[in-house]
C-alpha cells in the first residue's frame, strides 16, 4: 500500500472547519509554536544544509542531525520537525553508519561497501523531511480534531451543566430566605388583635351633657306642636284646672295635664294646707303628667316664703339680714335650708334668690328681698344663694333681670322703668346676674319694667329682643333658661292681651312664659302663630330643649 495515498485518504476523511480556531487557541496557549515561527525555522534550516552541501566534498561518517539540539529546558517549546527528528532520526544515522562501516571479518557480509555521494544525501534528506513532515502534520492534524472535538463536546457539557445549574442558583438563593431564623410575631399580632378586640366592642363614653342632647333631641322629635308649646308655660293649678283654691290633684289636674302638657306647675301659700296634703297633690300631679314637671315656688325667706309660712316652719332671714351680716357661709346654709324643705315636700325649683342690687331706697317692691344696695356684696351673697339651693338639689331661678333695685315704680301694678344707663348697669346691676351665672343658675328671670337705655322702644324688658337676646345671651353668654316674670301683672295685662304678650316674649327671646293672666289664651295664640309663620317652629325647638336640658340634667350619668 502507499503511504502516500493512505494518509491522503485519512487527511480527506477529516472535517477541518474548527481547525484554525482550535490552532490560534493552541498558538495562544504555547502549546505549539505559530506557523509562521515554524517556516521561518525551517528556512533557515534550509539554508544552513545548502551552505553544507557546498562546502562539504566528503562524506561525514560521524555526522549528527543537523537539527537535533538537546532541549534542556522542558518548558520550551519544539517545532513539530524538530519533535520528528528527535524520534527518527538517530535509527536512520545509524543505518547510514553501517553502510560506511568496513564488513566485520567473518561476516556474512562479502559485497564492498558503497561511497554515498552529496548528491545522494541532500536526497535521502530531502526524503526524510518530507516523510518527517507528512508524519508532522498528520499527528498535529489528529490531535487538533481531537482537541476540537474535545472541545465540542466540554462545551456542549459546559452548556448543559449551567442550564441544569440555574434552577439550583435560584433554589439557592431563595433557600437562605427561607431558612434564616424566622422572629415569630405570634405574640405581636395576637396582643394587637386583642387590642383591637377590646378597643372595637368598647362604646364610645358619652358625657352629661351628649347624654342629655341625645334624650332631648329624640324626646322633642316625637312631640306635637301642641305639646310643645305647652311645654313652654308654667301655671298656676288653678289656671289648669279652672277651679279656684286648688289643694288637691285628682281627675280635674290628670285631665287638664293629658290636654295640655305644661312644663311646670307653680304653687303658692293658699295651695298648701298641711305638709301630706301638698306631698300627695304634688305627687299625684306629677304621676298623671307624661313629661317632666318643673315643681315650682317663690321661696326667699323672709316674708316671701310661701312653704314656711304654710307649714309655719322656722322663718329664715330675709336677703337684707343675710347682706348686712356678709357672710357667703351663712347665706349658703340659710338657701341650703330652704332647698332642703323644699325637696322634701316635693319642690324642685325655687324663683330665688333676688339678684337686684337695691340703688332707690324708695323701691318698696324689692325692699328687704335684696341683699343691699352694695354691688360687691349683693354679688358674693347671690352666688352663695344659688351654690346652697343646688346642693339641695333644687334648680334655682335668679331674679329680676337686668336689674330691678333702681326702679321707680311697682310692676305689680304698673309699667316701672329706670333711668340708669347700660355703663351704669354694667358696673352695678349686672354684676350679680353674672355671679350667678357663673355659679351655674339654671334659670333667669326677666323683668316687666322698660330699660330705656337698653332698647330702642320703652318695652317691658319681658318682651324685649335687646335685653333678652342680644344682652343676655349674646353678650353676656347665658345658655341657661329665660323665663318671663309673670305674665298677669299689670305691667303686661294693663298693656297687652294674654296670647299677644306670649307671642312677643317669645320671640324676644324668652324660653318659658311665667302665669299667663289667661293660659289657654296664651297657648292657643303660641299655637296659631307657629302655624300661620309668626313664629319660626324651630324657635320653639330650641327653647324646648333648654328646658328639657335643665330638667334632665340630675337624672343621667355617664356611661362607665
Amino acid at each position: 500500500m502507499d503511504n502516500n495515498n493512505f494518509l491522503n485518504d485519512d487527511i480527506e476523511t477529516l472535517d477541518l472547519s474548527d481547525i484554525p480556531e482550535a490552532i490560534a487557541a493552541m498558538e495562544e496557549t504555547g502549546v505549539i509554536k505559530p506557523i509562521a515561527e515554524i517556516k521561518e525555522a525551517e528556512a533557515k534550516q534550509a539554508e544552513a544544509e545548502k551552505k553544507n552541501e557546498e562546502t562539504d566534498d566528503t562524506p561525514d561518517t560521524t555526522e549528527k542531525p543537523e537539527n537535533k539540539e538537546e532541549n534542556t529546558d522542558p518548558g520550551e517549546t519544539m517545532s513539530w520537525d524538530a519533535i520528528h527528528e528527535n524520534m527518527t532520526e538517530a535509527p536512520e544515522d545509524n543505518a547510514a553508519a553501517a553502510e560506511n562501516e568496513p564488513p566485520k571479518e567473518g561476516g556474512d557480509n562479502s559485497e564492498p561497501s558503497k561511497k554515498m555521494t552529496n548528491e545522494d544525501r541532500r536526497i535521502a534528506r530531502q526524503k526524510r523531511r518530507q516523510t518527517n513532515r507528512i508524519i508532522a502534520f498528520t499527528v498535529f492534524f489528529v490531535l487538533v480534531a481531537l482537541i476540537a472535538i474535545g472541545s465540542i463536546i466540554g462545551a456542549k457539557a459546559v452548556s448543559d451543566g449551567v442550564e441544569k445549574e440555574e434552577p439550583v442558583a435560584v433554589i439557592e438563593e431563595i433557600t437562605p430566605a427561607v431558612t434564616e431564623p424566622v422572629i415569630d410575631m405570634t405574640p405581636l399580632i395576637t396582643q394587637e388583635e386583642e387590642e383591637q378586640q377590646e378597643e372595637e366592642p368598647t362604646p364610645e363614653v358619652q358625657s352629661e351633657e351628649e347624654l342629655l342632647e341625645e334624650m332631648v333631641t329624640n324626646m322633642i322629635s316625637e312631640m306635637t306642636l301642641e305639646e310643645k308649646v305647652a311645654g313652654l308655660f308654667i301655671v298656676t293649678p288653678e289656671s289648669l284646672t279652672g277651679q279656684s283654691a286648688v289643694t288637691k290633684a285628682g281627675d280635674g289636674t290628670k285631665e287638664a295635664l293629658e290636654k295640655y302638657p305644661v312644663g311646670g306647675v307653680v304653687y303658692f301659700k293658699q295651695n298648701i294646707t298641711s305638709a301630706d296634703q301638698i306631698k300627695e297633690m304634688i305627687d299625684n300631679t306629677v304621676s298623671y303628667s307624661r313629661y317632666p314637671l318643673f315643681i315650682a315656688v317663690d321661696e326667699e325667706g323672709g316674708d316671701v316664703a310661701r312653704i314656711q309660712q304654710a307649714l309655719k316652719l322656722d322663718k329664715i332671714p330675709t336677703a337684707k339680714e343675710l347682706g348686712e351680716e356678709n357672710n357667703t357661709i351663712t347665706t349658703f346654709d340659710a338657701y341650703n335650708s330652704i332647698g332642703n324643705y323644699m325637696k322634701e315636700y316635693g319642690f324642685n325649683l325655687d324663683f330665688a334668690p333676688v339678684a337686684d342690687v337695691l340703688t332707690n331706697p324708695d323701691n318698696k317692691a324689692i325692699g328687704d328681698r335684696s341683699f343691699g344696695s352694695d354691688a360687691d356684696v349683693v354679688t358674693n351673697m347671690v352666688s352663695s344663694a344659688v351654690r346652697g339651693l343646688d346642693e339641695a338639689g333644687v334648680y334655682t331661678c335668679v331674679k329680676h333681670f337686668p336689674g330691678q333695685g333702681d326702679v321707680d315704680g311697682d310692676t305689680h301694678q304698673t309699667l316701672a322703668s329706670t333711668t340708669k344707663t347700660k355703663s351704669e348697669m354694667e358696673s352695678c346691676e349686672l354684676l350679680s346676674f353674672k355671679a350667678a351665672i357663673e355659679s351655674g343658675v339654671d334659670m333667669i328671670m326677666v323683668g316687666h319694667f322698660s330699660a330705656p337705655s337698653l332698647t330702642e322702644e320703652p318695652l317691658p324688658c319681658s318682651i324685649s329682643k335687646e335685653v333678652m337676646t342680644d344682652l343676655l345671651r349674646v353678650e353676656m353668654g347665658y345658655n341657661g333658661v329665660i323665663i318671663t316674670d309673670s305674665m298677669s301683672m299689670a305691667a303686661i295685662s294693663e298693656y297687652y292681651g294674654a296670647d299677644e304678650a306670649a307671642i312677643k316674649a317669645l320671640k324676644a327671646g324668652a324660653d318659658m312664659i311665667l302665669m299667663p293672666e289667661d293660659f289657654e289664651l296664651a297657648y292657643n295664640g303660641v299655637i296659631d302663630a307657629v302655624k300661620d309663620g309668626t313664629i319660626d317652629e324651630h324657635r320653639i325647638n330650641d327653647s324646648l330643649a333648654r328646658v328639657y336640658k335643665v330638667k334632665y340634667k340630675d337624672t343621667l350619668q355617664p356611661e362607665e
